[in-house]
C-alpha cells in the first residue's frame, strides 16, 4: 500500500492506466520496476536482500493494486501502521556474549561458572545467549570497567559494508529513529567522506 500510494503521488495529475511489459509496469510514459527488499535480523548485523519481481510476481502485484484501487473506491491512502522489527523496538530479554571472554574474567576475579551461579543463587547454562540480567549481574559482582567486553562482537566477514543507503531506507519506516555514528577511514576520499557526512545530517 505504501509503495501503490507513492507512485500514485509521483504521477498525480496524471493518468494512472497501468500495463503490465515483461516484469515492469508501463504508466504515463514511465516504467517501473518492482523490487523486494528482505530484511535478515537473526545474523550479527542487519542483512538486506534485493531481488527485482518476476514477470509472474509482476501480474500478480497488478491484479491486486487493481483490486485495491475497485474496493477503495480508486484512492489507494499511505498506511498510518507499519509492520514493526520486534528485536528492534527495544532491549531485548537475552544477548550474545563472549563465553571465552566470560570465562577468562571470572577466572581473574578466582571464580569458575559454578561457583559464580551458586554465590548469586543462580542456575543458568553456560550457553553463548545469557538473559541481561545474568550479564548486569556479573558486571556488577565483578566490577567491570567496561561490561561491553562480556558481549560478543562479530568477526569481520560477519560486517555488512553499506555502500548505499538501501538498509537504512528500509528500516526508517519499522523503527523510531536511526542514528549513525561514523568512523571514517583516513583513506577515504574527501569527496567521499563530506557526502557521507551529509548524508548522515540528512537522516539526523
Amino acid at each position: 500500500m505504501t509503495c501503490w500510494s507513492q507512485l500514485e503521488l509521483a504521477l498525480k495529475g496524471q493518468s494512472l492506466d497501468v500495463q503490465l511489459e515483461e516484469a515492469a509496469w508501463r504508466v504515463a510514459g514511465g516504467r517501473y520496476v518492482w523490487q523486494l527488499a528482505t530484511l535478515r535480523p537473526a545474523e550479527y548485523v542487519p542483512g538486506l536482500v534485493n531481488s527485482e519481481l518476476t514477470e509472474p510476481e509482476s501480474q500478480k502485484l497488478l491484479a491486486r493494486y487493481r483490486l485495491a484501487k475497485r474496493i477503495l473506491d480508486g484512492a489507494v491512502t499511505h498506511p498510518m501502521v507499519t509492520k514493526q522489527l520486534r528485536y528492534l523496538s527495544g532491549p531485548q530479554d537475552s544477548y550474545r556474549v563472549d563465553l571465552h571472554r566470560v570465562l577468562h574474567v571470572l577466572r581473574d576475579a578466582n571464580l569458575d561458572w559454578d561457583s559464580f551461579c551458586k554465590s548469586e543463587g543462580l542456575e543458568e547454562p553456560r550457553v553463548p545467549e545469557l538473559p541481561i540480567g545474568f550479564i548486569m549481574t556479573l558486571a556488577e559482582r565483578l566490577k567491570l570497567k567496561d561490561p561491553n567486553r562480556l558481549f560478543a562482537s562479530p568477526a569481520r566477514p560477519q560486517l555488512a559494508l553499506v555502500q548505499d543507503d538501501a538498509l537504512l531506507r528500509s528500516f526508517l519506516p519499522r523503527v523510531e529513529f536511526v542514528r549513525a555514528v561514523p568512523h571514517l577511514h583516513d583513506t577515504l576520499s574527501c569527496r567521499r567522506g563530506a557526502g557521507a557526512r551529509s548524508a548522515i545530517r540528512f537522516w539526523g
